[in-house]
């Protein structure tokens, strides 16, 4: 069901960044959630996120390697990194 056909009996506005200042200050006051970063579910998302971030940085870094031919055309890539 989606949620526009449920009436809404108030309408509330937020900024922000003062909410996340406010679930920030929440967080860090209580141990039990500030101590999650730190247990194995997050650290080994953490990790496959950072593994999947190299391989997407190495597969960019091949592609900005010049050619290895010297009459081959040259990538996008690496003309735009040698600007």
């Amino acid at each position: 069901m989606p949620l526009h056909c449920i009436p809404a009996f108030r309408r509330y506005r937020a900024n922000s960044k003062v909410a996340l200042e406010q679930l920030n200050a929440y967080v860090l006051t209580y141990t039990q959630y500030s101590k999650l970063a730190s247990t194995e579910p997050y650290i080994g998302r953490w990790n496959a996120l950072a593994d999947v971030h190299q391989k997407c940085m190495d597969s960019l870094a091949k592609m900005a390697a010049p050619p290895s031919d010297t009459s081959a055309l040259s990538s996008t890539a690496y003309l735009c990194l040698e600007l």
